[in-house]
C-alpha cells in the first residue's frame, strides 16, 4: 500500500510513524502542509499529521483514497464533517499500527482497467462533460477513473437512477452542496422565484437524468445498453445506490470551475 504522510518538517511523530510502515512493507513518502495532494491513485493512504484536516478531507473526498486525520484538537464540525468524506479521526497518542490498520481496512478501491474506462465507463464521462458544458457553460475535467467495492452514495447531495442491462445496475452522481447551489444558479439562472433545496435536487435529478439518456444513446448497439429508470435525490453520504451483490462500482472524480463531483455506475461487466 502506498502511504503519503502529510506533516510539518522535522515531526518525530510523523517520522516514527513513517518508520513504522517501511517495516510493515509499505512504501511511504512526505510532504509539507499546503502541498495539494491531488493527483494520487486511487488506494493510496493518506495520513495528516497537521491542521487543516476538514479542508484536505474535501480535496481527497472523490478520489479513492483513505484519509485517516491524527490530531489532538479537531473541532466537532470539522470532524463530522470528516465523516462524511469518509476521514477518520484519531488521537496523536493512537499506536502506529492502529493508524496503519485504519488505512488497511478502509481501502476499497482498486485501479480501473483501461479496457474497461474505454468500452464502458468513457460514454457515461462522455456524457457528464457534454452535458455540464451545455446546461451549465462549466467544463468537467476527470481527476481520476476507478473500482469501488462499495456501492453507495458520496454525499453531499446525490441524484441516482436505476440502470437495467443484462441486470439490475444505477448511476448516482454525488456533489458537495456548494457544488450542487452553483450549478442549479447556472442553469436555472433565468428562473425568477428563490431556488431552494428542492429545486436544487430537482434540478440534480435531471442532470443525471441527461447524462444517462446520452451514456444510453452511445452505448446503443454494444452488450452495455440499458433502460433507465426515474431519478430519486438523497442527501447525505452513505445511501445505497445499486442492489445487493451488484459488481463493482466504477467511479469517476471530476472537477471543474464549479466544483468537485463523482460519478458512480454500476453495470454488468
Amino acid at each position: 500500500m502506498d502511504i503519503l504522510v502529510i506533516s510539518p518538517e522535522g515531526s518525530e511523530r510523523a517520522d516514527r510513524f513513517r518508520r513504522h510502515v517501511a517495516a510493515a512493507g509499505h512504501g511511504a513518502r512526505l510532504l509539507p502542509p499546503g502541498t495539494p495532494p491531488d493527483a494520487l491513485p486511487a488506494g493510496t493512504g493518506v495520513v495528516l499529521f497537521a491542521e487543516g484536516p476538514a479542508e484536505v478531507g474535501e480535496r481527497l473526498r472523490y478520489l479513492g483514497v483513505c484519509l485517516v486525520a491524527v490530531s489532538a484538537d479537531v473541532p466537532p464540525r470539522d470532524e463530522e464533517r470528516l465523516r462524511t468524506t469518509g476521514a477518520v479521526v484519531l488521537r496523536p497518542d493512537v499506536p502506529d499500527a492502529r493508524i496503519l490498520q485504519e488505512l488497511e481496512t478502509r481501502r476499497e478501491t482498486a485501479p480501473l482497467e483501461a479496457e474497461v474506462r474505454e468500452r464502458v465507463l468513457e460514454p457515461f464521462l462522455e456524457a457528464v462533460r457534454v452535458t455540464l458544458r451545455e446546461w451549465a457553460g462549466t467544463e468537467a475535467v476527470v481527476r481520476s477513473v476507478y473500482r469501488r467495492t462499495t456501492h453507495r452514495t458520496f454525499g453531499d447531495v446525490s441524484a441516482v437512477l436505476g440502470l437495467r442491462s443484462a441486470t439490475e445496475g444505477a448511476l448516482a452522481l454525488s456533489f458537495p452542496e456548494r457544488t450542487a447551489a452553483c450549478l442549479a444558479e447556472r442553469i436555472l439562472g433565468g428562473v425568477a422565484e428563490e431556488r431552494d433545496a428542492d429545486m436544487v435536487g430537482d434540478c440534480l435529478g435531471e442532470i443525471a437524468n441527461v447524462v444517462a439518456g446520452q451514456a444510453k444513446a452511445l452505448l446503443l448497439g454494444t452488450p452495455y445498453h440499458f433502460v433507465l429508470r426515474t431519478p430519486t435525490v438523497v442527501r447525505g453520504a452513505g445511501h445505497a445506490i445499486g442492489p445487493a451483490g451488484a459488481t463493482d462500482c466504477l467511479v469517476a472524480a471530476f472537477d471543474g470551475d464549479a466544483g468537485a463531483f463523482a460519478l458512480q455506475v454500476l453495470l454488468s461487466l
